[in-house]
């Protein structure tokens, strides 16, 4: 069986991947595992799983996704965990983070080069993703989602409101995504709170995603090229 790991900041991001997987492989053939990791420092560390695989039926694929619980966790918690997936014969490992709030654009290219240092020689590749600035810009730009939130939040009625185009501009030039998307919904008198994502998630086209959006974000092609090469058999 063919193994691949995924370490994100948080729940929403651990749906995210699960269902941009889900859209790409052959449900039959793949399982999906969700963890979270917690503690460390202060109090103990544990991990739980949140989501529990398929049973093992012969399935090609199997997927661990790790939820860190933070940004800043991403980097430590694949640190604690990369000697022993490599043991289990995990093939690739995709981290990925927001930039804000920890950090500003300029300084994008510095934290980029500081998740790659200190990582040990000969354990299984990895690979840093940063969502430019949040998460939310890839939701800012999936605009097929938003008449299933309110058929009122048009992209006129958007670009109307902040000044983007859902369907045509790059969500990476947006300082502040996530209050990008409040605004959005705004519009059709609904809210998005980070900790409330679920419906959004849910909402959207992750056919869209995949096939056209890929194109306008380089970030979602990377993950789209390692799961597709992932799923390709040897």
């Amino acid at each position: 069986m063919r193994r691949l790991a995924f370490f994100v900041e948080g729940y929403s991001e651990m749906l995210f991947v699960e269902q941009l997987l889900l859209e790409i492989a052959n449900r039959s053939q793949v399982r999906i595992e969700q963890r979270s990791i917690k503690g460390g420092r202060k109090v103990p560390r544990s991990m739980i799983t949140v989501k529990a695989a398929a049973p093992d039926e012969g399935q090609q694929y199997f997927v661990l996704i790790f939820d860190c619980g933070g940004d800043h966790q991403v980097r430590t918690r694949l640190k604690e965990e990369h000697q022993g997936l490599t043991e289990a014969g995990y093939e690739k490992i995709i981290c990925i983070r927001d930039v804000r709030p920890d950090f500003s654009r300029a300084e994008i290219a510095q934290l980029a080069a500081g998740l790659e240092k200190g990582l040990i020689p000969g354990l299984v590749p990895v690979d840093f993703i940063l969502s430019t600035m949040e998460l939310e810009a890839w939701f800012l730009a999936e605009f097929n989602h938003y008449v299933k939130i309110d058929p009122l939040i048009t992209n006129e009625a958007i670009f109307a409101a902040i000044g983007f185009d859902p369907a045509i501009d790059d969500p990476a030039t947006r300082d502040e995504p996530a209050n990008d998307l409040r605004q959005c919904y705004a519009l059709g008198g609904k809210t998005y709170e980070k900790s409330e994502s679920g419906r959004t998630i849910s909402a959207l086209d992750y056919a869209y995603i995949y096939t056209n959006l890929v194109c306008r974000i380089p970030e979602i092609q990377r993950i789209a090229n390692h799961i597709d090469e992932f799923l390709t058999p040897a």
